[in-house]
């Protein structure tokens, strides 16, 4: 990767970013927090917002059903696919208690969670009619304040960042030493400052000098937080009490955003991190890692802190329960409910009474949103670390580093880079796995056509899919060997991700070709015994039913659209242009490719000219499998993708009602 290709894409992210307001707040003094330990264990182990007892439990969410949704990742193609399948289930009055998103899905996921500047009816749009679809309508500028609005800007924020960018380029190229400097000086890196700007300073969500909480709770958790000065902003997430029919209080799921911490020089690279309203961490444990990770969590506050002082204590009680075989396997979890369950649920309600654990740690800075959203989507992030460069540029474009320490042994404390979620897992599904979420709506915002593909060339262009059934092949298309140029085994991929019986594959393949034959909409509903996954921290032994809800074009629906936008859809299809996942050798082959088409596509494709630009082409020619890296949507893009995704849940209510009933 030469100099050249970083500068291009560190002046436009540059370019894009207002970096005016207020710094990142270091605090002065060590913060007082909350921390979690003995995460996996799921034998004993309650997450904070659902157990028992305690102060960190949100009583509005026990109120619902255990129902979960993941949107998996994508790009702004997942958040805008997101949007319509959030506004349809909104219409469907049909709230989850838990909302699981990764990658490019936070970019939606964030600020439909905290934000509070419009009600969630105007933030989520309207469904209208595959008839109501017109031109006049698609050239319209989506109402103020929806996301539809949000998405559709990137085409002026794109215009905008043209000429900065270039100018930007021309005059540092013999300046790299001041790039460099003024690179290293920010504590925020320029891809999630850019993130932040698109998708959260629009609900006032931006700012740098921020931190994020949970209201609802059964106890006053957020008394630190009283204590931050007056010009540190605090975003809470509102459940907004228990989902009813007719409800006008817009009930919101918990979110749960997935992230990994990277281990370079490694045989796994990716381990999952999550973070929450109320906490973040990993729940896994990972003792033959340098350094140690996973175990447990800690609340926002005490995200990027040095280690622990004085050292925190272990109540001896768990200390004990940890020095046993963890509970997360299918025996050890039969063998506690064969005993007694009353007995089991007396010793986890004691043992989470021990908890949390309160420590005091010095913070090097409050994370604030945007870092999240820019670590869950952070691809180049992954993309740097797989092909091993270290070189300033690019750390300081694509990689956020925190200081971490884990619930083990509460030992580490040093910085750690984080990137994509997609590295532990792009769908998203497996964080509601280890909550035992029985009843989950898995989204999948797809990129390649079953009905062009056999099952093993679909399982490996889709292989986030296919590693959950443990069946990701090599050699194919997108699979996560080729893309990630990731030097991970292909079957140490499928081990660390099999979480479902491998037949279940080819079912939902075959499902998704069946529903697909019949015109719409692409789905599956399917139960499973989940197996055990120590990477993951899931437990085994227990079933989950799922509702697949797969991005696939719909052809009952384009049939409905008015004749002239049909004719647009079909026209650029058949103009087939090349896209960064079309090639003949399958996906993007390297790091070096994936920055330059994201390039392309954001400084190059501004569809100049008329209202259908090349932003429209590119987007339209194999919708709805919309470029992962085409970060440029018009109003006419925006809106096909979230009618489509909307019309295609709403079609699914009976599924839903099945699955809600069962």
């Amino acid at each position: 990767m030469n100099t050249v290709c970083y500068l291009m894409l560190v002046g436009l992210l540059l370019a894009q970013c207002n970096h005016s307001r207020a710094a990142l707040y270091a605090p002065p003094q060590p913060f007082t927090f909350a921390t979690w330990v003995g995460a996996n264990d799921s034998s004993w182990f309650q997450y904070p917002e659902v157990a028992l007892a305690g102060n960190h439990r949100i009583p509005a969410l026990l109120q619902r059903p255990n129902l979960g949704v993941s949107i998996s990742g994508g790009g702004l193609r997942a958040a805008t696919l997101g949007l319509g399948y959030l506004r349809a289930l909104h219409q469907l009055n049909i709230t989850a208690r838990y909302l699981s998103g990764n990658s490019g899905s936070v970019w939606l996921t964030i600020p439909y969670s905290f934000q509070e500047k419009v009600p969630v009816k105007t933030f989520l749009g309207t469904t209208l009619l595959p008839e109501q679809l017109t031109l006049q309508q698609l050239q319209q500028q989506p109402p103020e304040g929806s996301f539809e609005a949000v998405v559709a800007r990137a085409n002026f924020t794109s215009r905008a960042a043209k000429g900065a960018a270039q100018k930007l380029i021309k005059r540092l190229r013999d300046k790299e030493g001041y790039l460099l400097e003024q690179l290293l000086k920010p504590k925020i890196n320029v891809w999630s400052a850019a993130i932040g700007e698109a998708f959260l300073e629009p609900y006032e969500l931006n700012g740098d000098a921020s931190t994020w909480t949970a209201a609802g709770t059964a106890g006053s958790v957020h008394q630190a937080l009283a204590g931050l000065p007056a010009e540190v902003a605090v975003y809470s997430y509102k459940p907004g009490g228990a989902a009813a029919a007719g409800s006008s209080s817009d009930p919101r799921p918990f979110p749960i955003f997935l992230a990994s911490v990277m281990r370079e020089n490694a045989t796994i690279r990716y381990y999952p991190y999550e973070f929450t309203p109320l906490y973040a961490g990993c729940a896994a444990t990972f003792t033959d890692t340098t350094p140690i990770l996973g175990g447990g969590f800690v609340d926002p506050l005490g995200i990027n802190t040095n280690l622990p002082n004085p050292k925190a204590q272990v109540p001896v009680k768990i200390q004990q329960a940890l020095s046993k075989p963890a509970g997360s396997s299918a025996s050890a979890a039969a063998a506690m409910a064969a005993v007694n369950a009353t007995a089991a649920a007396a010793r986890s309600q004691r043992l989470m009474q021990l908890q949390p654990l309160i420590v005091q740690a010095q913070s090097e800075h409050l994370v604030p949103l945007k870092q999240v959203a820019g670590m869950s989507s952070s691809a180049l992030a992954n993309a740097r670390q797989m092909v091993g460069l270290k070189d300033p540029y690019t750390l300081a474009a694509t990689t956020e580093t925190l200081r971490y320490w884990n619930q083990v042994d509460i030992s580490g404390g040093e910085k750690l880079p984080f990137g994509d979620g997609a590295g532990a897992d792009n769908t998203a599904i497996t964080p509601l796995l280890r909550r035992r979420v029985p009843k989950i709506i898995a989204i999948v915002a797809a990129i390649k056509s079953v009905m062009d593909m056999t099952v093993e060339q679909w399982a490996g262009n889709q292989w986030e899919t296919s590693g959950l059934f443990g069946v990701c092949p090599s050699g194919h298309g997108r699979n996560f060997e080729r893309f990630a140029e990731s030097h991970e085994a292909v079957d140490v991929f499928n081990k660390r991700n099999k979480v479902f019986p491998s037949e279940g594959f080819q079912e939902l393949y075959a499902a998704l070709k069946r529903s697909l034959a019949a015109g719409g909409p692409a789905h599956h509903l399917a139960t499973y015994t989940v197996l055990e996954n120590q990477f993951e921290g899931i437990a085994g032994g227990w079933q989950v039913q799922i509702l697949w809800v797969v991005t696939q074009p719909q052809r009952t629906w384009e049939e409905r659209l008015p004749g002239n936008v049909a004719a647009i859809i079909r026209a650029a299809r058949r103009l087939n242009p090349p896209t960064d996942n079309s090639k003949i050798m399958g996906g993007i082959q390297t790091a070096g490719e994936m920055i330059l088409s994201l390039l392309s596509n954001i400084v190059s494709k501004a569809g100049e000219g008329t209202w259908l630009g090349e932003q429209d082409v590119l987007g339209l020619a194999k919708f709805p499998f919309v470029p992962t890296f085409n970060a440029n949507f018009s109003p006419l893009l925006t809106q096909l993708l979230t009618q489509q995704a909307s019309w295609q849940m709403l079609e699914l209510a009976p599924q839903l009602q099945q699955l809600l009933l069962a």
